[in-house]
């Protein structure tokens, strides 16, 4: 009901679009984290209705969210069937990372390039929380480590077409990480992670780009470990 209230509120306010653009991006980022987290498994069917009333947000912004969802690939709208979370297929992982492999590069060496101070500051943060949640074993610290190390990769970057690219195979890969999850790979995805960080910190473009290629083929590694599992 409070959400049906709300639209009515904007319409009469004028102030809706501005409004509802701010719910849908609130809509969208705790959907995005559901999904990457698998408290929305792959394949499961949802309801409108059901995700309006959790999320606390009218149908619009709702809407909204979730076309934003199907265009990065998480989120099935299909006619007549109804709403679905994307399943997660190791073939389509593996062409995945051969395209981060190009589109990582390029961000890497240009965030090295172009990082400023605070960005350098911001990103060695990032590698000392990766270094603790791998020696704890705490997959969730980590990937909040990673995706706020992904989100100033892009701001120092500074190209927004690589990064609109990129942003959603990120998301796909740290989703497949919480399907196939083994905490004991935390210190090697940390060593490669943090190698990566410091390169672009230091602004040591052809460091940085080797670093990201070695992550990729440790990325690409683990892939085919759990293809081969799967067919197994």
């Amino acid at each position: 009901m409070a959400a049906v209230e709300m639209d009515q509120t904007e319409s009469q306010e004028g102030s809706g679009p501005a409004r509802t653009e701010s719910l849908a991006e609130r809509a969208y980022r705790l959907l995005e984290e559901q999904i990457v987290t698998l408290q929305l498994q792959p394949g499961q069917v949802v309801s409108e209705t059901e995700l309006s009333q959790s999320l606390g947000v009218s149908r619009t912004p709702l809407r909204q969210a979730l076309q934003r969802l199907a265009s990065d690939n998480l989120v099935v709208m299909m006619p007549r069937r109804g709403l679905f979370i994307s399943e997660i297929h190791l073939g389509d992982h593996l062409s995945l990372l051969e395209t981060r492999r190009v589109l990582d590069g390029l961000l890497v060496s240009s965030a090295a390039r172009r990082v400023l101070p605070r960005h350098s500051r911001a990103m060695q943060d990032c590698a000392e929380a990766m270094r603790r949640a791998a020696r704890a074993e705490d997959t969730e610290a980590f990937m909040r480590a990673d995706k706020h190390f992904d989100g100033l990769l892009i701001e120092a970057a500074r190209n927004r077409f690589a990064a609109a690219a990129a942003t959603p195979l990120h998301v796909h890969c740290r989703r497949f990480w919480y399907l196939h999850r083994v905490d004991s790979h935390l210190q090697q995805a940390a060593r490669l992670h943090c190698a990566l960080i410091e390169a672009v910190a230091a602004g040591q473009a052809a460091a940085a780009e080797a670093a990201s290629h070695a992550l990729i083929d440790y990325l690409l590694e683990l892939s085919q470990q759990a293809l081969g599992v799967e067919q197994a």
